[in-house]
């Protein structure tokens, strides 16, 4: 009975681990980074524990064994629902105009809440290493032959919760669910104690440990309102403004759909852009006038990180086609790597010169949710089931290792790397491999990770010892003045008054013509300044590129002989720096950061 004892107490306290470390992951993202803090310090506390643990007789022993393992189901148990409504909590205090939303306290409000988040996994560490010294005393393991079979095992029922967790836990049920049946667990163990081991006080504890049960399966029975809860107040975190808003369950949002495959989680929300920005979109897209029925505003998110949305997809997507095709020519043979929502195999559609597309992704659900679900399908105007595009379920840079063929031109369509498997995507050796699929007339079109200016070292460094001969950055630039918008400003300056500070520091509300001109410019500068993505156009051997807008026949919503001119005029720092080159081997991505929260807009 007691080796059984042993084994789900090393089974909870590996899950245990693997769950703080895996919902960090999604609250803070950078998992190797999360799981490697978490795993130090949940170390280092069983290190503690174990120092902290004093000898004393069996009973005594027993009795502390059963007063550790309630506490472990109560605070284990419950560990996923505290580090979220931590996160919750950290939002509301930088959305709510408090302390902690400016200055000093906006710094102080992540570090407190790495601290709070790290001392429960400290907290458990320390409890859970309590538990072998505790486990030794008892007295049929007082002879060394059986410690060291008590120790091995404890990691028997370390390996058996590894294992268990990705494999089955965490796809099947989920960390909620993970968490509370991890306590039941810790409290199953309290059960076993009291009936095979002398101690004072059973009843009490018995009592004690029949609550947290009882809580545990109630929070189980509503772990997925839970989960739905707390998807909400993510998504949802700018309208958490008020104390009544925390606790609030949103029941009149949209709700989240959620779906999970073997690789991300994925999230459609439903969250209105404001009117101001509609206006604004509308001056620069004519896609809601050419397409009334196009779904709007309804946000796709992989893994908690955002990848469109529909009432501004175009920006993103005619840019990252339709530039590479002007600056050289529309293309035979297409692979696409990544991008299985379908919507840049929309775009290369739209040319008759396109003979062929192959499109390799690694998720099965995402290309299913794109050939069957109502909004991709919308979106992507069933561009998958065109007869000239086919689809390769694989990992991108196994299926280059295998592919013996050329294409004219190359997209590639990835998250940006914030961990170490998607930083492999972005490596040397990736962009190798992408160097000898191209053709030498050919190209190959990138999404820029990170955005304008972050990585850039490393990227440049990376595509130049790929070696890519031409390396050309082009940006979703929208001008800041066209007819639409200076019918706006007119309708602004006519019409509208805006808050000015004056000398005494007090708001007034001014119709000052010169300030309300500064208040528009900033408005459009800023709606503008979301829509601009950067991307790469890449030729492995150098071949002259047009420069002047062509028209191809195609219908482009937004993308024009102005915008093409201010993309292609992005200027950039041509420096090859060794030391910045990313590679499997020594990787220089992804960004590191020990107190930044994930933010869905």
């Amino acid at each position: 009975m007691t080796y059984l004892i042993t084994l789900i107490l090393a089974y909870c306290s590996i899950v245990y681990e693997l769950l703080l470390a895996q919902t960090l992951s999604g609250l803070m993202g950078n998992t190797v980074l999360r799981y490697s803090i978490t795993i130090g310090v949940y170390l280092a506390s069983l290190g503690i524990g174990a120092m902290l643990c004093k000898k004393g007789d069996e009973p005594d022993c027993a009795r502390r064994l059963i007063r550790i393992e309630i506490w472990l189901s109560v605070i284990g148990g419950t560990a996923v629902l505290t580090l979220c409504s931590l996160d919750v909590l950290n939002r509301f205090l930088m959305t709510a105009g408090s302390f902690f939303s400016y200055g000093f306290g906006s710094t102080l409000r992540p570090v407190l809440f790495f601290v709070l988040s790290h001392g429960m996994i400290a907290a458990i560490g320390i409890l859970s290493g309590f538990e072998i010294p505790l486990l030794m005393a008892l007295k049929e393991f007082r002879t060394p032959d059986r410690m060291n079979f008590v120790l091995g095992i404890n990691y028997f029922g370390a390996l058996l919760g590894a294992v268990m967790f990705p494999l089955a836990l965490l796809p099947l049920f989920g960390l909620f669910s993970v968490s509370y049946t991890t306590g039941l667990l810790n409290a199953f163990a309290c059960v076993l104690l009291l009936i095979c081991k002398p101690a004072a006080g059973k009843s009490r504890y018995v009592k004690m440990t029949a609550a947290v049960s009882v809580t545990l399966l109630l929070l189980f029975a509503f772990a997925g309102n839970t989960q739905h809860f707390f998807l909400k107040k993510f998504y949802y975190y700018r309208d958490v403004k008020s104390l009544s808003s925390l606790f609030d369950s949103f029941e009149s949002y949209p709700a989240v759909e959620e779906y999970r495959s073997r690789y991300q989680h994925i999230h459609i929300v439903n969250q209105p852009v404001t009117d101001t920005q509609q206006v604004v979109y509308k001056q620069y897209s004519d896609k809601f006038t050419r397409e009334p029925a196009f779904p709007k505003s309804m946000w796709l998110f992989l893994n908690h990180k955002y990848q469109f949305l529909t009432s501004t997809e175009e920006f993103y997507h005619e840019f990252f086609v339709h530039v590479p095709i002007q600056l050289a020519r529309p293309p035979g043979q297409v692979l696409v790597l990544g991008a299985g929502d379908g919507l840049v195999v929309r775009e290369l559609l739209k040319y008759k010169e396109i003979k062929h597309i192959t499109l390799v992704e690694l998720d099965p659900k995402m290309l299913h949710m794109a050939q069957h679900h109502p909004l991709f399908q919308a979106v992507n105007h069933d561009s998958f089931a065109d007869p000239k595009v086919t689809l390769v379920q694989q990992d991108a840079f196994s299926w280059l290792q295998s592919s013996k063929q050329h294409f004219d031109a190359v997209y590639i369509d990835f998250p940006d790397p914030t961990t170490y498997d998607l930083a492999k995507l972005y490596s040397v050796e990736f962009y190798s491999l992408v160097k000898h699929a191209v053709s030498d007339a050919g190209y190959v079109a990138a999404d820029l990770p990170a955005g304008e200016g972050l990585l850039w070292d490393e990227y440049y460094s990376t595509l130049r010892a790929a070696g890519f001969e031409f390396i050309k950055p082009f940006d979703s630039i929208l001008e800041a003045d066209n007819p639409g918008v200076s019918e706006l400003k007119k309708q602004f300056l006519s019409r509208a008054a805006a808050q000015k500070t004056n000398p005494q520091g007090y708001p007034v509300t001014t119709r000052d013509p010169e300030f309300l001109e500064q208040a528009f410019a900033k408005l459009i500068r800023d709606n503008l300044r979301e829509l601009q993505h950067r991307f790469i156009f890449l030729q492995s051997k150098k071949q002259p590129v047009n420069t002047r807008f062509r028209d191809d026949g195609i219908v482009l919503y937004t993308l024009n002989a102005t915008r093409f001119k201010l993309a292609s005029e992005v200027k950039f720092d041509a420096t090859f720096k060794p030391g910045r080159i990313n590679s499997i081997f020594r990787p220089t991505m992804p960004l590191q950061s020990f107190f930044d929260l994930n933010f869905p807009y």
